[in-house]
């Protein structure tokens, strides 16, 4: 059967029994299974390879779901999570909304209601990871200016001009041309309205022209 999506469910439970129930439903309808029996043996063996999203038992032996969610955080492993919880658990549900879990679901649940909640999550987990990658790439290419240019490349994204820069700078216009060129020619665009456009991308809200220096 050809694969549904590119998204990647990674199926952490401490019960065996529900794990191979979930990726027997989802490998029928041909999306790719990883499954765990707890938070440790996810964060000792997880790919970040790919879209993906989770669904996350809360109430596990051993570290918990909601320690795994913060866990994810200091991880950058930022993917939709899926809480599943028992008919009791709803305040600790709600505790996992907050540390950034996208929707929970109540077990004993049905097999349409775990496979409506994850093609919920498709579109949010692939739009995920494409900022994931646009983030990668701009750093990559930002790794190939110099000092210099990563200066140049802050005042030009905060909209001054050459002439700007270079009195700011203490030095000359040419030289300031030149850098710019420099900085276009490395990130293959031709405007700097388009190096901004991209810059304003990959850098976190809120980081702001100074997030070029070491941007995620």
């Amino acid at each position: 059967m050809p694969r549904v999506t590119e998204l990647v469910i990674h199926i952490v439970d401490d019960e065996r029994i529900v794990r191979d129930s979930l990726a027997t439903v989802f490998k029928g309808l041909g999306y790719d299974i990883r499954t765990y029996s707890g938070a440790d043996e996810f964060l000792d063996n997880v790919r970040y390879d790919g879209p993906g999203c989770m669904l996350l038992d809360l109430v596990m032996r051993g570290k918990g779901g909601l320690q795994l969610l913060s866990e994810l955080s200091v991880r950058g492993i930022d993917i939709p999570v899926i809480a599943m919880t028992g008919h009791s658990d709803v305040p600790v549900a709600v505790k996992a909304m907050r540390l950034g879990a996208v929707n929970f679901i109540e077990k004993p649940f049905g097999r349409q209601a775990i496979v409506d909640a994850v093609n919920a999550c498709i579109d949010r987990a692939k739009e995920i990871w494409a900022r994931r990658q646009l983030r990668e790439s701009f750093q990559a290419r930002l790794n190939a200016l110099t000092d210099r240019e990563r200066e140049i490349l802050n005042l030009m994204v905060d909209g001054k001009s050459s002439k700007a820069i270079g009195l700011e700078l203490g030095i000359s216009y040419r030289t300031v041309e030149a850098h710019r060129r420099n900085i276009l020619g490395k990130f293959g665009i031709s405007s700097v309205f388009e190096l901004a456009r991209q810059f304003h991308e990959a850098i976190p809200d809120g980081d702001g022209p100074a997030g070029a220096r070491s941007p995620v």
